[in-house]
């Protein structure tokens, strides 16, 4: 039978891959196609033989063949053993033990995602438009008609269901009090008077309505572990899935440390021939929604329920290792690449990150910004960054500033060759929203922001030494070429009568009296033209405040200000109201404060709506005198950076911490908990700080600690033009 249709999920069975199928005419169609994975050994002829005697004797091994395969670092065909498998269970465990085993041996393309594995080698990818032949529930054919770099393609029409549960302790409950669900615009509350009315209810919505999607808030580790609980307990078969599997506990999840913060991930709730997309377990979601979801697994060859939960490192790892499939290449597994060692003073040259200059504190005006489009990922394209194309053996050295690394000129290296069409894609998704309006205009917004997210990681990866294509000396080039494009850029600017008053990276804050958009765009020219990298005009501001620094007041930092561009759109940077630990209420209050400074045209006219900002405060600050805030307004949420107990200092986020872990919760460092001060300096712990989840409504909050934080917030507004904690403590003190 053929048919036309989008390849919807995909994952491994024993002897092949199972693949669903949204149909043009609406059908969910499941097909299985035989595959037979294979990864690839090296090594001297005395060390192989063991391994081949060993291989020969499974039954899980469908066969043995030398090959020829591409090492991407020597640039040579290299002869390997291929091991090809017929039991596919087979592929995530068996290299692990021969690892083991045979330590002088040299493994090739293991560890690799099955579902991503499969899509290299077919060259399909989620949600694929292709034409398919199919007989038996086996595929017979598939010829792909899409193209994952299309800028405009057609999706399936996605039958979604919202799920939504709460419990006695919120997230960290291990039972259900209601569960809201929410399909083709009517939603449904479904109690627990009696589970098994609950199960049934729940069960009789996911057959009617045969969901593609489950939606969660926590559904991976509350909602749905929770029913399937339940449904076990009250022996109720529940059809989570469209292909019945036998499901295992799940697994703990793991706090680990990353960028200066200790992160937690929640194990997976995955689906089989459903997605469920948890938004509280989503970072592309977060910035991207769906539309940039489905664009990055697209890209990425990585399956939509997998890609949800991962960061976009794991993207840019696909598409490296797409390529080198494409190319022929060997992937590295377990890399036994060590750095190089360097001096002191070698390593004082080289390893310096990107530029920064301090900018001046305080209000200023007739300034403009101008960034670097992708700086890295652009430097990586233009100067053939990888780690194989650094210190060839065919190249002069010199071509790194400072470092005096050779980049190769003879042949593009694998992580230019991702990157080019990635950047390429992002700036026409660019283009597209500028020329559109409405939904439209959005549509390209989330698309070319989720892009954006996998070329800022790429810069990453290249130095992450765990990575399969990461080499530090290839992360040094590209820093080093940043800060000498920065230092150009600067230099063009001053020649065309600029002063550069800030600069962090990839942006250049510039001052100059009556500065025009026209002398902008012919100043990014020049520097485009001598950098080779995209350069353009982010803004022209009516005014800029840089804030100091909180640990050292007599001195600015990079990367906290606010201001307000021509056009009117703010641009804010490390404000209370940009950090999550903020509590809502004195967020909105520094909202409205910056709103009412951002229709000021200019400096004199920002002074003089000073008073207006104070008055603001005043009214926010009365409210909480006067306990007229609702509670909910009041929750701060704080990320655990150690277990519960092993806090020594107990501060509010502490006490609540422990609060919950007395009432049996079970936290990790990397979780969030909410918490509401209630009453700082209480001679009983527990009754300093109460978390939000235990809350019955009936408390009353600490209204000294909260307007130390209003005051706090508008200080870092008005505090650079003169208006410090001390005066405006004062100010609120004179009726």
């Amino acid at each position: 039978m053929k048919t036309q249709g989008w390849l919807f999920d995909l994952y491994p069975a024993k002897r092949g891959m199972v693949l669903w199928w949204i149909t043009e005419a609406g059908e969910r169609l499941r097909l299985e196609d035989p595959f037979t994975p294979a990864f690839y050994a090296e090594g001297r002829p005395r060390d192989l033989r063991p391994l081949i005697r060993e291989l020969e004797a499974k039954p899980s091994i469908a066969g043995l063949e030398w090959v020829k395969r591409w090492d991407l670092v020597s640039r040579e065909q290299v002869e390997v053993l291929q091991i090809a498998l017929a039991d596919l269970n087979q592929y995530p465990v068996l290299p692990d033990r021969l690892f083991l085993e045979h330590p002088r041996v040299l493994f090739w393309n293991c560890g690799i995602h099955l579902a991503q594995l499969y899509c290299y080698e077919r060259q399909l990818f989620p949600l694929a438009f292709c034409t398919i032949e199919h007989e038996d529930g086996i595929l017979q054919r598939v010829e792909c008609r899409d193209d994952p770099w299309a800028l405009e393609y057609a999706l399936p029409p996605l039958r979604i269901m919202e799920l939504k549960g709460t419990g006695p302790a919120g997230r960290f409950s291990r039972r259900l009090s209601t569960l809201q669900v929410t399909v083709e615009g009517e939603t449904y509350e479904l109690c627990q008077g009696r589970e098994v009315e609950l199960l049934h209810a729940f069960t009789g919505l996911l057959e009617r309505h045969d969901p593609d999607v489950l939606m969660t808030k926590d559904g991976d580790a509350f909602v749905l572990p929770t029913l399937l609980w339940l449904a076990k307990r009250q022996g109720v078969a529940l059809p989570l899935d469209r292909e019945p599997v036998l499901r295992t506990p799940p697994r703990a999840g793991r706090s680990f440390f990353t960028y200066g913060r200790v992160v937690y991930m929640t194990p997976p709730f995955l689906l089989h021939g459903r997605w469920h997309i948890d938004l509280h377990n989503s970072f592309i979601y977060h910035d991207g929604e769906l539309p940039g979801l489905l664009e990055i697994a697209r890209v990425a060859k990585v399956p939509v329920q997998r890609q949800a939960r991962l960061s976009t490192g794991v993207a840019i790892t696909s598409m490296q290792m797409d390529e080198a499939t494409r190319m022929g290449a060997l992937i590295p597994w377990k890399k036994a690449e060590v750095e190089e060692a360097k001096t002191l003073n070698e390593l004082l040259t080289v390893d310096k990150g990107g530029m920064v200059y301090l900018p001046p504190m305080g209000l200023h005006e007739h300034v403009a910004e101008i960034d670097f489009a992708s700086m890295y990922p652009a430097l990586m394209v233009a100067y053939n960054i990888s780690p194989e194309t650094v210190n060839c053996a065919c190249c002069p050295r010199g071509a790194v500033p400072e470092a005096g690394y050779s980049l190769c000129e003879r042949r593009e290296g694998l992580v230019p060759r991702v990157l080019r069409p990635l950047l390429d894609k992002r700036l026409r998704y660019k283009a597209l929203k500028k020329a559109n309006e409405g939904e439209t205009r959005r549509r390209y917004d989330l698309l070319q922001a989720a892009l954006r997210w996998c070329l800022l990681v790429s810069f990453g990866y290249l130095g992450y030494k765990n990575a399969r294509w990461g080499q530090i000396m290839a992360h040094e080039s590209v820093t080093s070429l940043g800060r000498e494009m920065l230092l150009r850029a600067r230099t063009i600017a001053e020649a065309y009568g600029f002063r550069a008053i800030h600069a962090i990276v990839d942006s250049i804050y510039l001052q100059k009296p009556g500065l025009s958009v026209a002398e902008l765009e012919a100043l990014c020219r020049e520097i485009e033209e001598a950098t080779k990298i995209p350069i353009a005009v982010e803004g022209i501001y009516r005014w800029i405040v840089f804030c100091p620094s909180r640990e050292t007041p007599a001195l600015t930092v990079p990367n906290r200000f606010y201001g307000v561009f021509q056009h009117g759109e703010q641009k804010v940077r490390g404000l209370e109201l940009r950090r999550h630990d903020t509590a809502p209420r004195i967020a909105t209050a520094q909202q409205e404060m910056l709103d009412c400074l951002a229709r000021a045209e200019s400096a004199a006219e920002f002074m003089a709506r000073v008073p207006e900002a104070l008055e603001i405060l005043r009214r926010h600050v009365e409210a909480i005198r006067g306990g007229r805030v609702p509670l909910e307004d009041l929750v701060i949420t704080r990320t655990l950076s150690k277990e519960p107990m092993q806090y020594v200092r107990e501060d509010a986020g502490a006490i609540a911490a422990k609060t919950l872990a007395r009432a049996g919760v079970e936290l990790h460092p990397g979780q969030q908990i909410d918490y509401l001060i209630l009453d700082r300096k209480a001679k009983v712990k527990g009754d300093r700080a109460r978390p939000a989840v235990l809350l019955t409504g009936d408390e009353s909050y600490d209204t000294k600690t909260y307007e130390e934080l209003l005051v706090r917030a508008a200080e870092t507004l008005l505090g650079p033009v003169g208006w410090p904690a001390g005066r405006l403590q004062s100010w609120l003190a004179t009726p």
